[in-house]
Order: structure tokens, then C-alpha cells, then sequence
């Protein structure tokens, strides 16, 4: 049962539809390319001021606040994952307040990832197939013209080179 509060927060929009449909790996790179330490630091913290009415139901493991040091960023992404892995195996992420960008323009483009990939990479597949079999055909036909230059020429023994 989902909450009415409405929170505003880009990263939380983008993630919480692609939580466990989209690979970990590729959401991960998407975020930390798009937005900022301030960004992702801030959804950290609505997250965990969500979690704070189920902290008695839940389990979770202990997050630091705050990341520093070498990067921050992607440790605080991770705390991100782990907050919302746990709130998923808790049946809790439908009772999360509903995330909502500010506008479109703040959302990363995930079009390269989501699909448009995977079509350029079959065009590359079909390709490649296409030049092994050209490659092979192509070494057929050397093969042929070599035998044929071969017995047209007339072969010479030592006795002939030397004169």
C-alpha cells in the first residue's frame, strides 16, 4: 500500500522503476554519469528518512550517513542498493513515498541501454557473419587462381636457371 506523500527527488525517480529490471552495473554507470554527488547524497537521505517508520520490521544493515574519501559516489549509490534491496525482500518498496522529477531534463536518457544497443549489435553480428563468409569465399577463389597460375607456368629445373 503505497503512501500519498510525494517527495521530490530525481535519482529516486529514475531508480526505483528500473530496480530489478535494469542490471545493477549499467544503472550504476548511467547515475554516477549523470548526476552529482549533492544528487545522489540527497536521495540517500530520503531513503533512509522513509525507512526510519519501518526501522523496527526491518533488519537493516548498518549505512553510514555520510561517504568520504575515495569514491564517495559509487559508495553511496551501493548504500542506495542495499537500502532498496532490503525494503524489496521486506515487500516495503510499494510503501515508499512517490519519487517525481522536477523535470524530464533531470532524468538521464537511458535509450542506448535500454534497446538502441542491442539492435546496433545485431546490424554488427549480421556483418561480421556476412565478412567470414566473404573471407572464406575469397580464399577459395586465391586458392584456385594460385593452382591455375601454378600449372601455367612452366616449372624450371636447376640446370635451366643457371644457363
Amino acid at each position: 500500500m503505497a503512501t500519498d506523500a510525494v517527495v521530490v527527488d530525481n535519482v529516486l525517480c529514475f531508480l526505483l522503476p528500473r530496480f530489478g529490471k535494469t542490471g545493477n552495473k549499467q544503472i550504476m554507470s548511467t547515475v554516477l554519469d549523470f548526476y552529482d554527488f549533492g544528487d545522489i547524497y540527497q536521495a540517500k537521505r530520503h531513503l533512509l528518512e522513509a525507512v526510519e517508520q519501518w526501522k523496527s520490521d526491518i533488519n537493516l544493515p548498518h549505512i553510514p550517513v555520510r561517504r568520504e574519501g575515495d569514491q564517495h559516489n559509487a559508495k553511496t549509490f551501493d548504500d542506495i542498493m542495499k537500502i532498496m534491496t532490503c525494503l524489496d525482500e521486506h515487500l516495503k518498496l510499494s510503501s515508499l513515498p512517490s519519487y517525481v522529477a522536477t523535470s524530464p531534463y533531470t532524468m538521464p536518457s537511458t535509450r542506448i541501454y535500454d534497446g538502441d544497443l542491442l539492435t546496433l549489435m545485431s546490424v554488427l553480428d549480421r556483418l561480421k557473419g556476412r565478412m567470414g563468409d566473404t573471407e572464406s569465399t575469397l580464399s577459395v577463389i586465391l586458392k584456385a587462381v594460385n593452382m591455375t597460375s601454378d600449372k601455367s607456368t612452366p616449372v624450371m629445373n636447376s640446370d635451366q636457371a643457371q644457363a
